[in-house]
Parts: structure tokens; sequence; C-alpha cells
């Protein structure tokens, strides 16, 4: 009886052990992902979901798919490509009109802060953007500031919204983050503006 106890323990424990160590691995594995994701860095936003600096407009398709729609701002030097095939995770692009360009890529999660997460992967499968691009998305500012470094500026506004704002040395690419309290103040819009 004794040695049918022993090996019932034996085989909880090998079971628990296995659990762990995998538990273990699948965090170390995101935690490497999260070290060489090129959105660690201020700079690595010269290049997002699958758009890089001075990309023109005719990339647009091939890179994110159909597009929802757009619109001219006020006063038509740029048209706004819009992209809303996630639910709850709509998805703007500029361009500018005489060249091309793109100039600006706002993207954010509308879902309620314990759902970020299941948006972003749904964005992820859909659109087959790189998880790096939304790994941000969801961190509270605290742990923002601890990924980048600290912002060229903080602001919050009326409303306690948090906006966190970075650019690159060369101010070609300032990148912007929002923190809403509806949302638990987690990052659920980032702003990138590239400049020529």
């Amino acid at each position: 009886m004794n040695l049918k106890l022993i090996q019932f323990i034996s085989i909880i424990f090998l079971v628990f052990a296995c659990n762990v160590e995998q538990d273990e691995t699948v965090t170390n594995e995101k935690a490497s992902a999260d070290m060489i994701c090129h959105t660690n860095d201020i700079s690595g936003f010269n290049t997002y979901l699958g758009l890089k600096y001075g990309d023109g407009e005719e990339l647009l398709r091939s890179k994110i798919g159909l597009i929802s729609g757009g619109d001219f701002v006020e006063d038509s030097t740029s048209f706004v490509y819009h992209f809303r095939q996630v639910k709850n995770m709509p998805l703007s692009i500029w361009a500018d009109v005489k060249t091309g360009i793109i100039e600006a890529i706002f993207i954010e999660v509308l879902s309620k802060s314990e759902e970020i997460g299941l948006t972003i992967q749904k964005a992820e499968h859909f659109y087959g953007f790189d998880s790096c691009d939304l790994n941000l998305f969801g961190l509270t500012e605290v742990e923002m500031v601890k990924r980048l470094g600290e912002p060229a500026s903080r602001l919050v506004d009326e409303h306690d919204v948090v906006t966190l704002s970075y650019s690159t040395n060369d101010i070609k690419t300032t990148t912007t983050f929002k923190f809403y309290p509806e949302q638990d103040l987690k990052c659920s819009s980032i702003l990138i503006n590239w400049f020529y």
C-alpha cells in the first residue's frame, strides 16, 4: 500500500513540475520576444505595421489589406485611409496628397481593459501584424516608461487621460501613447508621425 501511495505522489509531483517548467518556458519566451522587439526603442517606430518611414500609400493594400474608407483632412493636404475590419481596433493612416508618402499611423483599442489582449490577438491574426507592433498596448504608464525610458513630454488632460510623447533624436519620428481611465490607464492608442 505504501508503494502505491509513493508512486501516486511521485506522479503528481512530476505532473506539477512539468506544468511549472512549461509555464516558465512560455513566460521566458514572451520575455525574450519582448526583449528583441523593435518597438522597445523609440527609434524602432520608423517601421510599424509592416510600413517603413518613406513608404507610399500604394503599399497600403498589400501591407494592411482592404481599405474601409477614407477622407481628406480639413485643409486637403492629406488623405486619411481607414481600416475597420477588426472590431474595437480602428486603424487610420495619413498620406500626403501630393507625394503619396505616409505621414502618420493611428491605431487604438476600444475594448475594455480586460479585453485588450483578445482584441490585439484578433488584429494580429486578421492583418498579419508582427506581435512586436502591438506589444505596447495594455501596458501601464509605469511599464511604458520602463520599456522606452522617460518621454519627451507627459500630459494629463481634464479627463485624466495621460499622454506620453517620444521623439527620435533626429526628430523624424514622434510616437504618442494614450492611457484612458476607462481602460484602467492602460495604453490603448498609439499615434506615429513621420516628418519629412
